[in-house]
This record gives C-alpha cells, sequence and structure tokens, in this order.
C-alpha cells in the first residue's frame, strides 16, 4: 500500500479464481471512484488441473504459485509491500455508506429498507429462536448483493432445520466443524421472501438469508456500540437488534 499526497491511497487487490489470477493497481480516495494504475493477468484454468478426487494436481499448484509471483512483481514495481494500513471493517463500511450517501441515496435507501423489511419478516417466522439482526442490514453498509445476517439461539440445530423445511423452506446447512467458544454451531442458508413490486421484484434479485445458529444466547457475542458516523442514526449502531428494535428502525427510517 502506498499513501499518495492527493489524498488517495494506492492499493493491489489480488483475485483468484478457477481460470485466471489478476492482480489490479489502482488509486481510491474517500468518495471517489477507484482510479486504475496497472493491471496483470494470467491465464490458469485450474479446471484441468482437477484429480478424480477433486484436489489439485502439483502442476496446477505450481501455475497457480507462478502466476501468484507474477502478480506480486507487479504490486512490488508500485511499491505496495505491506497491508499494515488496511483499515478495518468499521471504517470500511464507513466509507460504504458514505459512497451511497454520495452517489445513490434515493435507491439506497430503498434497497436497504427492503432488506430490512424481509429480514423482519423472517425474524417473526423463526421468534422462537430469539432471533437478532447482526451486520449490514442492521448497519447501513448492506446493499443489492448482500445477503441478510441474522443470529438465532437453538440447543437442537436439527429442531430448527426441521421447523423450517416443515413451513415448506429449501435451506441449505453448512456444519461449522469445532466451532470456537463465541461462534455458531451451524449456518442455514435460504432464499427470503421479498416485497412484491420492490427493488428485488423488479429486478428479479433473490435475497439470501444465513442464519447464524447458536447453542445460547450467552455465545452471541456482546459487542458495544459505536458512535454513529454521519451517515448512521443512533439505531444502526447497534451490534444486534431483536424484532422490536427492527421494527423501530424500519419506522424511523420509512419517515426519512
Amino acid at each position: 500500500m502506498v499513501t499518495l499526497h492527493s489524498h488517495a491511497t494506492r492499493l493491489g487487490v489480488l483475485d483468484i479464481g478457477s481460470n485466471t489470477v489478476h492482480m489490479l493497481i489502482v488509486d481510491a480516495a474517500p468518495g471517489a471512484r477507484p482510479e486504475p494504475e496497472a493491471s496483470t493477468k494470467s491465464t490458469i484454468r485450474l479446471m484441468q488441473y482437477l484429480k478424480d478426487d477433486g484436489s489439485i494436481k502439483k502442476a496446477g499448484t505450481e501455475a497457480l504459485l507462478s502466476a501468484v509471483e507474477k502478480a506480486m512483481k507487479l504490486a512490488e514495481e508500485y511499491e505496495i509491500t505491506s497491508s499494515a494500513q488496511l483499515p478495518d471493517d468499521d471504517a470500511i463500511e464507513s466509507a460504504l455508506r458514505e459512497h451511497y450517501a454520495i452517489f445513490d441515496p434515493k435507491g439506497h435507501a430503498e434497497r436497504l429498507l427492503e432488506l430490512r423489511r424481509a429480514a423482519l419478516i423472517v425474524m417473526k417466522e423463526v421468534s422462537d429462536y430469539k432471533p437478532l439482526l447482526i451486520r449490514g442490514v442492521l448497519n447501513g453498509c448492506a446493499d443489492k448483493y448482500s445477503d441478510i445476517y441474522i443470529a438465532v439461539e437453538c440447543d437442537d440445530a436439527k429442531s430448527l432445520e426441521i421447523d423450517l423445511v416443515d413451513r415448506q423452506i429449501e435451506i441449505e446447512v453448512l456444519p461449522i466443524e469445532r466451532p470456537g467458544k463465541n461462534e455458531p454451531v451451524e449456518e442455514i442458508i435460504f432464499e427470503a421472501p421479498i416485497i412484491k413490486g420492490g427493488y428485488f421484484d423488479r429486478e428479479q434479485l433473490a435475497v439470501w438469508v444465513r442464519l447464524k445458529v447458536f447453542e445460547n444466547r450467552a455465545k452471541i457475542k456482546n459487542l458495544t456500540k459505536k458512535a454513529p458516523d454521519p451517515w448512521q442514526i443512533e439505531e444502526e449502531t447497534a451490534k444486534t437488534a431483536d424484532i422490536e428494535q427492527l421494527e423501530k428502525l424500519i419506522s424511523l427510517t420509512e419517515e426519512k
């Protein structure tokens, strides 16, 4: 990373995909679109190196490492050698809220309100499991490709799965191996209901819910609130919101 005199920051973005490895060098400044400076792309096509068991052949590993090495040489050429100055999650989320406020305030407000309404519907459906809305839909940095994250309490995750299936909800279950002290035991993913005639309906975009299943509420991290940034209201600074708190937030944002 290089800090420039014009308040822009030079960043190297490394994208490793199944077909290519791409390094993009950009100059980024708050409130402005990133300006590309240089890029390099290597085609590797990892699929051709797959074994029958799904692992990658040695030649594929070597091709991938070679492509990454080429990408890193470009980063070094532009003096991007350290990630020590990278912003934390709060700074990134604040920058996203600023971006939406500057470039698409009305559209973002519509999409965020729809996501919150969808979250409220889901939370009422699983109200027996003490649902709490968390992350971007709550704090205001979510947008059209964001998932809805909800933490729930259930000492028997299988019973929650059965409950959802009985409600004709198609679910995907992602078990979490050896969860830590404050981590969920599994994640349940399903499609959220969308508002008829709303943005997501008009654009035919799916919205996904990710239920983070905790065995007991004590394991849901009790994170402290922070002061709102200029693009938040007080209620958006909470780390969790129950049904009543989400209803209040929706009411407040509808009035804006």
